[in-house]
């Protein structure tokens, strides 16, 4: 959390949000849905109630095709806890706009180590 680089370090980019604005973020939602088993007939109404909560929350689901929060401050950070026996299977290293950064891999083996994270 306190990276500083090489693309997007928390503290640089929190308050504001971050992202690459040639993605499509809803795609990417859906997908992921998909990936993780939702019926494709059900996809696109889970997707929208996600949204919906979101919003619901105050989170920024613009990206989305949902709305914008009222504070204006877009930047939100969710932290995930994965089982340890289960990092290698849905964690990945990655270096700036995703490919796998095959120097830290596996991220377990990583993780447990005393590597500088710079």
């Amino acid at each position: 959390l306190a990276s500083t680089g090489p693309e997007a370090c928390v503290a640089m980019v929190f308050i504001a949000g971050y992202s690459c604005k040639d993605l499509s973020f809803r795609g990417v939602l859906e997908n992921l849905l998909e990936n993780c088993y939702v019926p494709r007939a059900k996809v696109r109404n889970l997707a929208n109630e996600i949204i919906t909560m979101s919003e619901k929350h105050g989170l920024d689901v613009s990206q989305f095709g949902g709305k914008a929060c009222q504070s204006g401050k877009a930047g939100h950070l969710m932290q995930l806890f994965i089982k340890r026996r289960l990092v290698d299977k849905l964690v990945y290293a990655a270096k700036p706009y995703g490919p796998v950064d095959e120097e830290r891999m596996p991220i377990s083996q990583w993780l447990d180590s005393d590597k500088s994270t710079q």
